[in-house]
């Protein structure tokens, strides 16, 4: 595990700025910090850069429909890059999926107005800063929901702080940072670092590959037909 201070200075001895033992001066300090954050933050774009997985649970309120997700949201927790699955759990502990749907599956459900204990689909608008979740049916009782997001690397505020990485990140972050970080001391990067940086993120994205799932449309296989009212 390693602090920010501890990759900041590995990215800089990369390109010949510091030597081991040196110490860094707050002011560079602050400004490689903010390149670190903005490195960080254009990762948290991509998928395939998550920093793992967190199960949350949340309470759902009979009679509401949609729900933010995010700090400072209906559900306040850190707006993960994406959520994996959503469970419906019972007291007895046992837990059914309720299934994400896509914009046009939600569009097709003509009354979304109607009501039931047990919500079936989740529609999610990856709106900004605020994810926002609706639940088909509505719930008319208190449930808890609990979801499987995938993390986002959070942005760093304290540079003694250990950041919680992932095995493979600090590798990444040093020699990337060590090309964002560059020209900004007028230095060349070798292609030895350049190679290492473009490596270690593939290593990460290889990593985070996820298989995808083959289903069948449920209105095939459904025994029940096609419902006019809900669109299904």
């Amino acid at each position: 595990m390693s602090t920010a201070l501890e990759l900041i200075k590995g990215s800089l001895r990369k390109i010949g700025v510091v030597a081991y033992g040196e110490s860094l001066p707050s002011e560079e300090l602050k400004d490689a910090l903010a390149s670190l954050n903005a490195l960080l933050g254009s990762w948290n774009t991509q998928n395939l850069m998550v920093n793992g997985v967190s199960i949350d649970e949340f309470s759902l309120v009979p009679g509401q429909a949609s729900y933010t997700m995010g700090s400072g949201g209906n559900f306040d927790t850190t707006a993960p890059i994406e959520i994996d699955s959503i469970y419906l759990k019972y007291d007895a502990g046992t837990e059914i999926p309720i299934e994400i749907i896509d914009n046009k599956r939600w569009g097709g459900i003509v009354d979304k107005t109607s009501s039931s204990s047990t919500p079936i689909y989740a529609y999610i608008d990856i709106s900004h800063p605020l994810r926002k979740i609706y639940f088909y049916p509505v719930p008319n009782a208190v449930r808890t929901v609990v979801f499987h997001n995938y993390r986002q690397i959070s942005q760093v505020t304290n540079a003694y702080a250990d950041l919680g990485l992932k095995s493979g990140f600090d590798r990444a972050i040093i020699y990337n940072l060590a090309v964002e970080l560059a020209p900004e001391y007028g230095k060349v990067i070798s292609g030895e670092v350049a190679s290492v940086a473009s490596e270690s993120l593939a290593n990460i994205k290889r990593a985070n590959i996820r298989s995808v799932q083959v289903g069948v449309d449920p209105f095939l296989v459904s025994p029940r037909g096609f419902d006019w009212r809900t669109g299904f």
